[in-house]
């Protein structure tokens, strides 16, 4: 799906490059755009506080409009599709669309991202962890939790459960994160910033990957002197009985 300042969505089919259909619906720039995990719907949101979810798999121009305020810059489903959250003026915004519980706001979630005009987008900075239990959004204006960090919230209660770091005077990245995503067994996280960094975060400890980040430390030194390798894998990387990356065990096959 693809969408352009005169509110207009064009479905594409990526394999014969055509245009399948053109949602019309919207009045303004679509700033988010987001498909339901079996690919069924699609969220829709722009810039004059109109967010729309389309049936895409059975009737293609119908939608449903979502009461909404503010400009919608992010847009993200549950892994089972049953919610959408959307980025609100009052703050994160759960919706069930299955006709559950009301509408759940989350706490303390207001002007998390930055505005910074159509060319800067905010629609990968939140998302649901694989198992629906938690919502991950990034942080990228001034807080008491610090700024460029991550907030996470219960999707239940909507309370605020934890944010990572979580120590503010420790500052990871160190510019607008620009984009997250969920390892499939829950239990990694990858940030991207504009930076120009990656970071790991082990899900359970909420700490970042450190043993990942010395074990890549040790190659990269070994490829500056010289040493070529051809069966690098995890299982030969050799780690202390206090979790330190000591040495890494491949076989070279040049100098």
């Amino acid at each position: 799906a693809a969408a352009t300042e005169d509110g207009l969505i064009r479905l594409w089919d990526v394999a014969r490059h055509e245009v399948l259909s053109t949602l019309r619906g919207h009045t303004a720039n679509v700033r988010a755009l987001a498909f339901s995990p079996r690919g069924d719907r699609l969220a829709t949101g722009d810039e004059e506080a109109v967010a729309k979810l389309w049936n895409i798999a059975s009737e293609p121009g119908r939608e449903n409009a979502l009461t909404h305020a503010g400009i919608v810059n992010s847009l993200a489903f549950s892994p089972d599709a049953q919610t959408l959250a959307t980025d609100t003026k009052a703050g994160l915004a759960l919706w069930p669309l299955t006709g559950g519980p009301a509408r759940v706001v989350l706490q303390d979630s207001t002007n998390l991202f930055t505005r910074g005009g159509p060319w800067f987008r905010s629609d990968r900075v939140m998302g649901f962890s694989p198992d629906g239990k938690l919502l991950l959004a990034a942080r990228n204006t001034l807080s008491e939790r610090g700024v460029f960090v991550l907030s996470i919230w219960d999707t239940q209660s909507g309370r605020e459960v934890g944010f990572m770091p979580n120590d503010p005077e420790h500052i990871e990245h160190t510019g607008v994160i620009s984009s997250l995503a969920f390892s499939p067994d829950n239990r990694v996280l990858a940030t991207a910033s504009v930076d120009h960094s990656i970071r790991l975060w082990d899900l359970t400890t909420r700490q970042r990957l450190g043993l990942f980040l010395q074990g890549c430390a040790a190659i990269h030194y070994a490829h500056q002197q010289l040493v070529v390798h051809g069966d690098l894998m995890p299982g030969k990387i050799l780690v202390t009985e206090d979790g330190r990356d000591r040495m890494g065990v491949f076989g070279g096959t040049g100098m």
